[in-house]
């Protein structure tokens, strides 16, 4: 049996989570954010300083810390005992489970603080609409004959 597992990090980085920006502004307000009110029943700041950038097409208050870590493959493989591959009249018997995109952590708000509206333009990265990485699992089997 064999067990590999990929980890992957980032860090240092800032992202526009643009989605939340058009809820607030261009989608006439519909966002959570700009409707939060307080213990005293007023607007919060962060809801004022929401409606009032949404309106202005500010990007400022939308732009977070996107540090992440993610665990991105768990694979499994397993070699069946000779008494298994003889019985099968086979040279060898491989069965694998992998898992992929299984866990972000991360303090970001958005979706995904490694997606991007650009595709893999690394020199431009926001958050707009995107859809997060999906989660897959998968098996194979190798026959050697």
């Amino acid at each position: 049996m064999q067990l590999y597992a990929l980890f992957d990090f980032q860090a240092g980085h800032r992202l526009f989570e643009g989605t939340t920006q058009f809820m607030c502004g261009f989608a006439g307000g519909i966002c959570t954010e700009a409707f939060q009110v307080g213990s005293d029943g007023e607007l919060t700041d962060r809801a004022k300083i929401a409606q009032a950038a949404g309106a202005a097409d500010d990007e400022g208050p939308w732009v977070f810390n996107a540090d992440w870590g993610k665990w991105r493959t768990a694979q499994l493989r397993f070699d069946m005992p000779p008494s298994v591959t003889r019985f099968l009249k086979v040279n060898g018997l491989q069965i694998q489970l992998i898992a992929e995109n299984l866990v972000t952590w991360t303090d970001y708000r958005g979706v995904d603080p490694e997606v991007s509206n650009d595709g893999q333009n690394e020199n431009s990265r926001a958050e707009f609409l995107t859809n997060p990485p999906f989660r897959r699992f998968l098996g194979s089997i190798s026959i050697f004959f």
